[in-house]
């Protein structure tokens, strides 16, 4: 704890990392099941573009502000569960690769028997097929569903904490007048720019321009703060013990 704020827990790189490695069988599974030939090629399909814009809403293997280290740093809960989700996923993509395989091995053993003109059919496989059972896709849409729902989430919180953010800075007195001024530039070229744009409207332009380069300023700062925290202590130079020299000609 330093000048009287709580102490924040942050998520580990380790956890992170776990994401980001799970991501990457995610995909790979999704991509061997999305093959043609394959009996749910469809699905995976759907589910592999899904998953990618997953994937990039988060930040999974981006890098800076944007990334999922950014993103959820500072919530160990959140990504908690998204470890879990991607757990359960993963799961239930190789429960479809077996599914896939077994599928396979029973059309090699059908292809060697012989044909036979009559097909039989019991009265219990026309029952199953209608109360067909939910397959591991059905729960793969579900948790497709839950993970963008929760990157949805995250970047709503990402945008409403960079407004909040953004408006104490430009309220601080060594930064008011810098948004005034800029404020003011941003209306002169809004009125060139959009000369037939209602007043309120070319004033809504001037003031978010003016908010993102406050915002820029504080990104600014922050990073010189940052830099200059990175920055080894210099080391303490030590009074050398006098010689005897130097003490007999005292």
């Amino acid at each position: 704890m330093e000048n009287g704020e709580p102490s924040v827990i942050l998520t580990s790189n380790e956890m992170i990392s776990d994401i980001r490695d799970a991501s990457t069988r995610c995909r790979a599974l999704l991509h061997g099941l999305s093959k043609d030939g394959n009996t749910n090629a469809t699905e995976a399909r759907e589910e592999m573009a899904s998953f990618n814009i997953w994937v990039a809403d988060m930040g999974v293997f981006d890098k800076g502000r944007k990334s999922i280290t950014s993103r959820l740093k500072s919530d160990p809960s959140l990504c908690h569960l998204t470890q879990q989700l991607l757990t359960v996923l993963e799961y239930k993509f190789r429960e479809g690769e077996e599914e896939e395989s077994q599928h396979d091995s029973e059309s090699d053993c059908s292809s060697d028997r012989p044909s036979s003109p009559f097909k039989l059919v019991s009265s219990s496989s026309e029952e199953s097929e209608d109360d067909e059972v939910p397959g591991p896709w059905t729960s793969v849409q579900t948790l497709m569903t839950t993970l963008r729902g929760m990157a949805a989430m995250v970047r709503r919180g990402g945008n409403d904490h960079r407004q909040e953010r953004t408006e104490k800075f430009k309220n601080l007195p060594r930064h008011e007048e810098l948004y005034e001024s800029t404020e003011e530039c941003a209306k002169q070229k809004v009125d060139h720019l959009f000369p037939k744009a209602c007043a309120a409207l070319q004033k809504r332009i001037a003031q978010a321009i003016a908010r993102r380069q406050i915002w820029l300023v504080c990104l600014e700062e922050h990073q010189q703060k940052t830099l200059r925290r990175s920055e080894p202590a210099p080391a303490l130079q030590q009074k050398e013990p006098e010689s005897m020299e130097d003490k007999s000609a005292q």
